[in-house]
């Protein structure tokens, strides 16, 4: 029988508590399978990896070229599935990113984490490891996802693209669209069993629809290092105190739910900014838009005719991240890659 490849990053799921103070180590690498193999009695299902530890807050470009450079180089065939453990205040971002690199592998990629360390109490990690080696084992599934136990003791299994980042209050994760791919159903109170249910909402892809594997989209190996500035409205924005630095690739900007930014007062326009932008030769690109025909508000008529970019359909996250890859490859064009449908982070 194959093995289940565990690949830890760091974050809380791979820290240490020390003076109340919350960090990673080496003394904390191997806390997270410790507690796995102790309570669920099971020895040598997984085969561990860890090419590099970091609080998750700490990702730049740097940590995802090299768990990019990992990944890319992975003998995926020689394992049943691969989960990555990670932090949690960047795993949507590391999500999105894994999920529009590498959702044509043949077996599942499960991303995980945990709310508080291994070993407090409240910690979900090892259960969210043991949900994520039972969706393996049950060959369901294929593709990026990132499985989470939430404050319902509901375990989700987010669409790795569409997750949306955890609140600030309760800590709790999102699918962009409304509702998550599924859940991982405890059978006992000691949640060492779990069955799968789907949501089967009409947004979410079949599990006919992932077992079709595509081809990789990106064929020549990609270099993280072009920056892209990610902008969200509010009302009162002032776009002059904003000036894109040197190295900045493109702006990313987010709209308000309707697609929609102000266009009105010169320090407040979003208008007077995409000049500047244009000015400068950095493209401005806009998100999210609906792609089903409707009326646009005059706002977004006048964005379209300054001649941003439009994104349709995709999360803060998925937009973003999108941009991050199209930047760090040559042999497509950004549109394209804009236009296209990675894995599953355009609602359509």
């Amino acid at each position: 029988m194959k093995k289940i490849a565990l690949i830890l990053t760091g974050g809380t799921i791979g820290s240490f508590v020390e003076e109340h103070i919350i960090d990673v180590g080496e003394q904390s690498i191997y806390k997270l399978t410790a507690a796995y193999e102790d309570l669920y009695k099971e020895q040598n299902i997984l085969e561990i990896f860890s090419p590099f530890q970091s609080l998750s807050e700490n990702f730049t470009k740097r940590e995802w070229q090299k768990l990019y450079d990992f990944l890319y180089a992975f003998p995926f065939e020689k394992y049943e599935g691969v989960v990555i453990a990670h932090g949690t205040d960047t795993l949507a971002y590391t999500s999105a990113l894994v999920g529009m690199l590498f959702g044509h592998v043949t077996i599942p990629i499960l991303l995980i984490a945990s709310n508080y360390p291994v070993g407090h109490p409240k910690s979900n990690g090892v259960t969210n490891l043991r949900a994520a080696v039972e969706l393996i084992r049950q060959g369901k599934i294929r593709g990026v996802f990132s499985v989470y136990e939430n404050d319902k003791e509901e375990v989700e299994i987010h669409l790795a693209t569409r997750m949306i980042p955890a609140d600030n209050v309760r800590d709790q994760y999102g699918s962009f669209g409304g509702e998550c791919f599924g859940k991982m159903l405890p059978r006992n109170k000691e949640k060492k069993n779990f069955i799968l249910q789907l949501s089967n909402a009409a947004h979410n892809p079949t599990l006919e629809q992932l077992q079709k594997v595509p081809k990789a989209f990106f064929q020549s190996k990609l270099c993280f290092e072009k920056d892209i500035l990610f902008l969200m409205p509010y009302p009162g924005q002032n776009y002059d105190s904003i000036v894109p630095g040197e190295g900045v690739a493109a702006v990313y900007h987010y709209l308000y739910h309707a697609g929609t930014a102000c266009t009105k007062g010169e320090k407040y326009s979003f208008l007077a900014f995409v000049k500047r932008c244009s000015k400068q030769g950095i493209p401005v690109y806009v998100a999210s838009l609906k792609k089903e025909e409707m009326d646009s508000y005059a706002t977004q008529d006048a964005l379209l005719k300054e001649g941003v970019y439009p994104m349709f359909d995709i999360s803060p996250v998925a937009g973003y991240m999108k941009l991050v890859l199209a930047y760090s490859q040559t042999e497509k064009t950004v549109e394209e890659i804009c236009e296209s449908n990675l894995f599953y982070e355009q609602i359509i």
